[in-house]
């Protein structure tokens, strides 16, 4: 179980994918876990091979979009331990992953780890409560509730030797740590400092303090996690008041990726350290934030880290985002439609009166909106054949919205039309596109030749091939948009 020096095959097989599921892995390089999210690409049946050497334990995060078999996870994690491990993936399965190599103890470690996040999952998504924590408004209650959960996953973690013994310990305390913020701030959405609390506000600062000791941040285990970077982001924010966040934010992103950069390097170290730093450098453009002075933190974790195994991705991160920042020039194939404070979204759709309409309502925190983003070509490669126009409407608010959607535009040649929405046209929006209130994004709709909606929203909007099906049925038979 323990690490070697000998080379360690991991191969993963798919079976009957035939273009209808998407497989995407993250894994870990010397011990660093990035949220990479690489597509495989697969024949119908078709293996891949990643390749360890050295002494680290590594970690491969599998998930697959698509048609699965009823109730099976569509995520698998792996730390390959034996020189030839094997992972078969068949939607056509009773099983979606068979993983060889893996006995059971390890497997029911592997599970007792993830166990917190799939709570997390139910608590938010309220498709279930089995601590019942909802309606618990007490801070020791709940956390009495949480660590009882955490003893019984303990037990089943400790009986699989080192290193992953450590590993899944830590990945267990880093997924209860993230369910339990969701709690805490939750119960603390007003606290504005740490200052003249009530006793229930001071109850559930001291219970977090403790959870907190206890997930032990600074393991350096903690680099193996996909889960490691939001909780010690959570961590930062929660030593901020209010105000000092508010002012973090005003002062732009740059200097609140810096002011993050500095906390991570003096407050965590090793492994823990570099994988911190790192995944902000990678997730920085990875979330299309593009912010300026990017290379500069990166020549920083250079002379700490000089040879990291995930430098090659951070440079390339990296490069993606001085190529955006310095692009001064606007594409003319991306308009963008300037407003005035008697537009409407009618009026704005009114200009393209004589062809139908795309409209796709997105912004640049959605993470699905980006990834739908990948297959733009395809979109306009659709729109050019059929004659449709493009209108992307960003729903982003803030001061510095317009620097973050052109540089989100410009990244992924976005051409088209493009609309930043202002507060004027906040309200139609929603009411146009949402229901009771809310938008999902993305949200893909369609507008016919007369600037009549002809489809709210298409449910495929997250699948751009799918998507191109639904509208071209939508222009032969128009549906109610209602």
């Amino acid at each position: 179980m323990a690490g070697n020096a000998q080379t360690k095959t991991f191969t993963v097989t798919a079976r009957n994918l035939d273009g209808k599921n998407n497989v995407e892995v993250s894994r870990s390089f010397d011990g660093i876990m990035l949220p990479l999210q690489q597509p495989l690409t697969f024949n119908r049946d078709s293996s891949v091979a990643f390749d360890f050497s050295g002494a680290s334990l590594e970690h491969i995060f599998m998930f697959v979009e698509g048609d699965i078999p009823p109730n099976a996870p569509r995520s698998v994690s792996v730390y390959p331990v034996s020189p030839t491990g094997h992972l078969s993936i068949n939607p056509c399965a009773d099983i979606l992953f068979d993983l060889y190599g893996q006995d059971e103890i390890e497997r029911a470690a592997v599970g007792a780890a993830e166990a917190p996040y799939d709570l997390f999952v139910k608590y938010v998504t309220r498709s279930g409560d089995p601590l019942s924590l909802r309606s618990d408004s007490v801070a020791v209650s709940a956390e009495r509730k949480i660590m009882n959960f955490t003893d019984s996953l303990v037990n089943v973690i400790d009986r699989v030797r080192e290193p992953l013994r450590t590993a899944l310990r830590q990945e267990m305390a880093l997924n209860t740590l993230y369910f339990w913020n969701q709690i805490f701030f939750g119960r603390t959405s007003n606290l504005d400092s740490c200052e003249n609390l009530s006793p229930e506000m001071a109850a559930w600062v001291e219970a977090d303090k403790r959870l907190t000791r206890w997930a032990d941040l600074g393991n350096e285990a903690n680099a193996l996690s996909l889960r490691f970077a939001d909780v010690a982001s959570s961590d930062w924010s929660k030593r901020l008041s209010e105000n000092e966040l508010n002012k973090i934010w005003e002062a732009g992103e740059e200097a609140r990726l810096k002011k993050q950069f500095d906390f991570y390097a003096r407050n965590y170290a090793g492994k823990a350290r570099e994988s911190l730093l790192a995944n902000l450098i990678y997730k920085d453009t990875k979330d299309a934030r593009f912010s300026a002075g990017l290379d500069s933190l990166y020549a920083e974790f250079s002379k700490l880290y000089p040879a990291s195994a995930v430098s090659p991705f951070l440079e390339s991160a990296v490069s993606k985002n001085v190529a955006v920042n310095s692009s001064s020039k606007e594409d003319p194939d991306m308009r963008f439609i300037e407003t005035a404070e008697n537009f409407t979204l009618d009026s704005i759709i009114g200009k393209f009166r004589g062809k139908p309409v795309i409209v796709d309502v997105w912004a640049t925190w959605c993470g699905p909106c980006r990834k739908s983003f990948e297959d733009a070509d395809l979109v306009r490669e659709f729109a050019k054949e059929k004659g449709l126009e493009l209108l992307y409407i960003s729903i982003d608010e803030g001061g510095d919205r317009e620097t973050a959607v052109r540089k989100l535009v410009r990244s992924y040649g976005l051409k088209g039309n493009h609309l930043i929405m202002t507060p004027a046209l906040k309200q139609e929006i929603y009411s146009k596109f949402g229901s009771d209130g809310y938008l999902v994004i993305p949200n893909v709709a369609l507008f016919d030749s007369e600037g009549r909606l002809v489809r709210r929203r298409f449910s495929e909007s997250e699948d751009v091939p799918s998507l191109i099906k639904a509208i071209d049925s939508a222009l032969l038979s128009p549906a109610d948009p209602e």
